[in-house]
């Protein structure tokens, strides 16, 4: 809507100004419409560079997959995927040895080794963690904040998930065909 008025003068509002100003409403309007567009548009572009990139990632991932490559490099490089398309967010692959159901290694290349190197080999007897629950009940597991959640309030790993520096973890066992 726009509004005019004027407090210095009457009969401002003639005919010849008043279609002067019906003009520049009509282009107001026009102006406005076309914010509106490029607006749309750049979110649309946006989206697609998204998708143009995620859909790279994966290619990554299939030709190191093709081409044979050990699976810690497979697995980093799913690391980088997740942590591209989610800003601000770590990913850390646990691989678990179905024989002594214990932690392989672990993958998260955004994290100091310091992280992982105390998961490698650690027995999923042993993990009272939101994590280690989230893979003996195989179901995802949210904590908005470490820090507070009861869940994560005795899990003897907390101090050191704290120390580097993570507040809010998202876990979902992900499980193969094989296992």
């Amino acid at each position: 809507m726009l509004y005019l008025e004027n407090n210095l003068a009457s009969g401002v509002f003639t005919p010849d100004r008043t279609a002067i100003l019906k003009l520049l409403a009509s282009q107001a309007a026009v102006s406005l419409e076309n914010t509106y567009l490029y607006g749309d548009l750049a979110q649309a572009i946006e989206h697609l560079k998204r998708a143009e990139s995620h859909l790279a990632g994966e290619k990554r991932v299939l030709e190191l997959i093709a081409s044979g490559q050990r699976l810690r490099d497979v697995l980093a490089e799913l690391c980088k995927l997740f942590e591209e398309s989610v800003p601000d967010c770590y990913c850390g692959i646990y691989p678990i040895d179905d024989r002594s159901k214990a932690f392989e290694f672990g993958v998260a290349p955004s994290l100091p080794a310091s992280y992982t190197e105390s998961i490698e080999g650690l027995s999923l007897a042993f993990d009272d963690s939101p994590r280690g629950r989230s893979i003996s009940k195989k179901s995802q597991i949210i904590a908005e904040d470490i820090a507070s959640d009861p869940r994560w309030l005795e899990a003897p790993c907390r101090p050191h998930v704290l120390k580097h520096g993570l507040r809010s973890v998202w876990s979902t066992p992900i499980a193969s065909h094989c296992a």
